[in-house]
């Protein structure tokens, strides 16, 4: 056994090498065949409750556990499918939720040039959304060093226990002895990625065939019968 589980390693390893180095062969604009063991066929939009359900087994009794998310996450390219993937597995949480809403004026804008719609409509990168919609043992990431010493710093994670009007009481949950080896993580492809490296990312947040499951919407190229997806390496910008 542990024979064959060092085999389907250096196999793994080899790909995930291969797609970094932007080596893994290609066909039709830098798509490359992903192994069918790993794939969720794409049937409609349901198909990323599946997904769900590879990642995060028996979701409503095992999120009352404390160490269930701390190796488990979902990767996708944009935020709007990081707010789909994060108010599905919510909805599936047990409890009732409670909302969260940020500011939404900008000071001295006389001439109201922001409206407030197209300011709850902004999601940027390592900022909450406009609405927050959370539960208890609902799991959430700090995007900042907020107090190192404590541990509370950027991309802990930590879970949910109880909420009051600005404030939201929460407990580490990350261990920082997880192994790569021990984590499942899920890609969500409703499109390729659209930059350098994206792809590589998302597969060297694991060690094995056995921890991922990709979903990938327009993976199936005509006369083919695989799934595809884009690898975008520039080799010009690796060192040799």
């Amino acid at each position: 056994m542990q024979i064959d589980n060092n085999i389907e390693a250096n196999k793994f390893e080899n790909f995930l090498l291969r797609i970094g180095n932007g080596t893994e062969n290609t066909i039709d604009n830098d798509m490359i065949c992903i192994p069918d063991n790993i794939v969720i066929d794409w049937n409609d939009e349901q198909s990323l409750q599946i997904l769900i359900e590879q990642v995060y087994p028996h979701l409503p009794i095992n999120s009352q556990n404390n160490l269930y998310f701390t190796n488990k996450a979902i990767l996708t390219t944009k935020n709007e499918y990081v707010n789909n993937i994060n108010n599905t597995i919510l909805n599936q949480l047990p409890g009732e939720d409670i909302t969260y809403r940020s500011f939404d004026s900008v000071l001295n804008d006389t001439r109201n040039l922001y409206e407030q719609e197209f300011l709850n409509s902004i999601t940027m990168s390592e900022i909450s959304p406009y609405k927050l919609r959370l539960k208890t043992n609902a799991p959430i990431i700090c995007l900042r060093n907020l107090d190192p010493t404590n541990s509370l710093c950027n991309s802990t994670k930590l879970t949910c226990r109880a909420f009051s009007p600005n404030v939201i009481e929460a407990e580490i949950i990350t261990d920082n002895h997880q192994g790569k080896q021990d984590r499942q993580v899920g890609l969500y492809l409703p499109e390729h990625v659209f930059a350098h490296g994206q792809l590589y990312v998302a597969f060297s947040q694991v060690r094995s065939y056995q921890n991922i499951k990709v979903l990938i919407k327009n993976g199936k190229i005509p006369g083919k019968q695989e799934t595809y997806t884009r690898n975008i390496i520039y080799k010009e910008i690796l060192c040799d």
